[in-house]
This record gives C-alpha cells, sequence and structure tokens, in this order.
C-alpha cells in the first residue's frame, strides 16, 4: 500500500507540474507548417511563431514584437500567425514582464509572398528565437527550408557549407571581437539572408564575441546610401563597420561554376582592412 500511494503522489505531483508549468514537448515538423491553410492576402506575409513546451519559464509569458510593435503574447506550447506586409520586416521576443532586459536577438526580414515559421522559449541565459523554415506563399508553393527556394538537397549542402565556414571563423577570429556580418552577394536574395542569419547564429552561439544588430546596420545603410547589391568592395564593407564600432566585419559571396556552388566569406579588420580569415566552402 506504501508504494502505491508513493505512486500516485509522484504522479500527482507530476500533473500539477504540467497543469502549472508546463511539459515538454517537441515541435511539429516544418511540412506541418508548409500545409497549412494560407491567411495571407495579395501582397503579404506569414509569420508562425511556435512557443516550445518546456518546463522552464513555462508559467510567463512571451511577447512577439514585430516592427517594433507587440503583435501577440505566447503562452506555453502555442503556436499562432501573424499577417504582414510584404518588405523589410523585424521580429523579436521577450518575457511578459520584469521589462526589456530579457529578450531575444532579433532577425530581419525580407518578405516576398512568404510563410516563416521561428520556435521562441526560454534557453540558455534568456529567450532564444530561432529560424526553422519559409515557405513560398505563390502558386507553386515551392519549400525554401531555411529561407531559400531550392531543391532539399540542395539546401541541406548549403546549410552544411554555412556550418563548415561559420565554425571555422570561429576558430580564426580574435576573442572579444565585435564582429559586424555586413554582405553575402548571391543572385538569390533568399541564399544571402539565410547565410547571414544562420552565420550570425553560430557567432552568438560561440558565446566569444558581440555581434552587430542586423537593424543598425540597415539603418547605416541607408543613411549612408551604400549600395549593396552585386560585388561590394572592401573599402565599403570596412566603411559600414567602423561606423557601426565594430572590429572586424565579415563580408562574402555565393557562386555558381560548373554547376557547383561555392560558399566564400572573409573577415577584414576594421582598423587595418587587413584579411585576417578567409574561408569557402564548395556544396
Amino acid at each position: 500500500m506504501g508504494e502505491i500511494l508513493k505512486t500516485l503522489g509522484i504522479a500527482l505531483l507530476v500533473t500539477i507540474a504540467c497543469l502549472g508549468f508546463g511539459c515538454v514537448g517537441s515541435m511539429p515538423p516544418p511540412q506541418n507548417f508548409q500545409s497549412m491553410e494560407r491567411t495571407a492576402g495579395n501582397g503579404e506575409s506569414e509569420i508562425i511563431i511556435t512557443r516550445s513546451s518546456r518546463f522552464t519559464g513555462s508559467a510567463v509569458g512571451i511577447r512577439v514584437v514585430v516592427d517594433g510593435q507587440e503583435r501577440l503574447m505566447l503562452s506555453n506550447g502555442e503556436n499562432r500567425t501573424i499577417t504582414v506586409p510584404n518588405g523589410k520586416r523585424s521580429i523579436y521576443t521577450e518575457r511578459s514582464w520584469g521589462g526589456s532586459g530579457c529578450r531575444s536577438d532579433g532577425f530581419t526580414l525580407d518578405l516576398e509572398s512568404s510563410r516563416i515559421v521561428f520556435q521562441t522559449g526560454f534557453g540558455g541565459r534568456c529567450i532564444q528565437l530561432m529560424k526553422v523554415a519559409e515557405f513560398s506563399l505563390d502558386g507553386s508553393n515551392i519549400p525554401t527550408q531555411r529561407g531559400r527556394t531550392t531543391s532539399n538537397q540542395k539546401a541541406r549542402g548549403l546549410e552544411d557549407a554555412i556550418k563548415n565556414v561559420s565554425n571555422s571563423l570561429v576558430d580564426e577570429l580574435p576573442n572579444g571581437s565585435k564582429i559586424a556580418v555586413v554582405s553575402v552577394t548571391s543572385k538569390d536574395r533568399q541564399e544571402s539572408s539565410l547565410v547571414i542569419d544562420e552565420l550570425e547564429f553560430y557567432l552568438v552561439s560561440a558565446r566569444s564575441f558581440t555581434v552587430v544588430d542586423r537593424s543598425t546596420l540597415d539603418a547605416i545603410r541607408r543613411e549612408q546610401n551604400f549600395q549593396m547589391s552585386g560585388d561590394v568592395s572592401d573599402a565599403s564593407v570596412v566603411a559600414i563597420g567602423e561606423m557601426s564600432g565594430a572590429s572586424v566585419v565579415i563580408a562574402g559571396s555565393i557562386t555558381t561554376v560548373g554547376g557547383t556552388n561555392r560558399l566564400s566569406l572573409k573577415a577584414l579588420d576594421v582598423k587595418t582592412g587587413q584579411i585576417i580569415a578567409m574561408v569557402r566552402e564548395s556544396y
């Protein structure tokens, strides 16, 4: 009888914990979000935010802030959709109380009839926000896994290339550097955005550097009227980095020769303009 009561007591405690704080759960695969009914109209895109179901911090709401305005509040394990006009949009998440000290890193989005899926939740030192997948909302409804329209095989190849070059850069850059990822040129704008997003993610995850926010760099480009399409000179990249207060700037490109794609990145010292690291990966 004692063992039965003990077992029932443990089950009751677990149930109370799950009701009050939320139990650990898993996020549906990206394909589930691809098949969702479209809510965006012409000239609009969808941002889907799913909050992971976790014990940690689950009693606290998470605000979703788009273009500086709170759009919705997420409870534990909840996912919701925000419809926004196409164009450049910024997004981050923060806890619902205690001020703005606990907030995620931000993303700058370049939307064009897209459905972008994010996952947020408490983790590490505060709140995390991760871009999970992106899909086209046009008639073809072609998946753009992690931000680009392509075949799944090619997408995985690019993701592996980004991971490899990012890890190489992390090993070569001086600890404590303030880094600005200024430009990655490509014929595919979504490819460029993907590389920058993922590279920033790896740099932040290393916890050895400070990474300049994308919105800061965009503001400098607009103010100084820098043209960042096509090939960008090292002088322009260094100038933007200097205005942002960065000590190191990163620029790169995606090229295709004979059916082989190549991702190349280089890091420059802002003070000297010298290349301090260069990495490349074919896929």
